[in-house]
């Protein structure tokens, strides 16, 4: 077991959703929203067709996250998505068994979402139709609507209500444009190292997971190939981006009071009409940034832990859709018993 996780670190085997558009009901190049939308870019466009299709990305069969954004933003309901994303062998192995199913709160009422949509709250509404946005009008966000999306993080449960966390707000779009070109010079180093696998690559990546199992995966490389493409976009036009900060000297884990702050700030921006996007790329490329984080006031004992894009959504992408199960451990009396969802 220890040898096969060391193994079959990278490429790792992976069964990839599978993915299909109605070409008969596909409206094409007039909305071409699923292109703009896939945070891989595994969503290419065939000009002589007019429809787009799936294609490989660095060296790769493919980069579908089963995140459905293409399902979610299709105008005309021409795509459709099944199977899952899967890595069967090796560090990165899918342990969890389950199956993909829209938002079924009720129990034992096994219905579609927009039949029990009427009973729900609007809290629960909101958390559960809320979608990444990556397609902005070029509309500035007002400063009141910013300030209530961080007054709401700042009324997040903190351990020890010790609150370790502050905010930077840029909506300067000269200062956004020069974090992502300069955080792309960072990042375009880490996703070449892992692109188009080779011998070498194969040694650096498996050693590379020893020592950050967490940024070794192969999910978060794909998307920076889309923004290298695109320019070194990695904000996607929106107008305004909130970084978050901890303190780390934090009670407890921070990390867990700004994820809980972050998350309040989401859910308060969907509420008001906005979308928004987590960007944890500028948040790691700021650690090897010492110049941007001196112009942007960081010093200890605050570090950037993620940061948000903010923008007027240019189309529909909140919408519910089918996600994974996850198991549950239920303990009834002495017994525990495992369900899915």
């Amino acid at each position: 077991m220890i040898l096969e996780r060391y193994r079959k670190v990278y490429p790792p085997k992976t069964v990839w959703p599978k993915w299909a558009v109605d070409k008969d009901t596909c409206i094409g190049s007039r909305c071409r929203f699923c292109f703009q939308t896939c945070p891989t870019g595994t969503i290419k466009w065939n000009s002589k067709e007019d429809r787009p299709y799936i294609s490989g990305i660095g060296g790769f069969e493919k980069a579908c996250l089963n995140c459905y954004n293409c399902v979610a933003v299709c105008p005309s309901n021409s795509i459709t998505m099944t199977g899952e994303y899967r890595v069967l062998s090796g560090r990165y192995k899918t342990f969890k068994q389950s199956v993909l199913r829209q938002p079924m709160p009720f129990v034992n009422r096994n219905v579609v979402y927009k039949d029990i949509e009427k009973e729900l709250t609007d809290v629960e509404k909101v958390i559960y139709k809320r979608r990444s946005n990556r397609i902005f009008k070029d509309t500035p966000v007002p400063e009141e609507l910013l300030h209530r999306i961080m007054e709401a993080g700042r009324y997040a449960p903190t351990a020890g209500n010790n609150m370790p966390f502050t905010f930077i707000v840029v909506t300067d779009q000269s200062l956004l444009r020069e974090i992502e070109i300069s955080s792309m010079r960072i990042l375009r180093l880490f996703k070449n190292l892992y692109l188009n696998p080779n011998f070498i690559k194969k040694i650096v990546v498996t050693i590379a997971s020893y020592f950050m199992v967490n940024e070794m995966d192969q999910r978060p490389f794909f998307p920076l190939e889309k923004s290298e493409q695109r320019n070194d976009n990695l904000l996607y036009g929106a107008r305004a981006l909130i970084i978050l900060l901890i303190d780390q000297r934090g009670i407890s884990n921070p990390d867990l009071d700004a994820g809980i702050c972050a998350q309040n700030m989401v859910l308060t921006a969907h509420a008001l009409g906005l979308g928004t996007c987590y960007n944890g790329y500028i948040a790691t490329a700021m650690k090897y940034m010492p110049g941007m984080r001196k112009r942007l006031g960081i010093k200890y004992p605050w570090k950037v832990a993620t940061t948000i894009a903010i923008g007027y959504p240019k189309v529909k992408t909140d919408h519910a859709v089918a996600r994974e199960d996850v198991p549950i451990i239920w303990f009834r009396g002495q017994r525990a018993h495992e369900v899915q969802g």
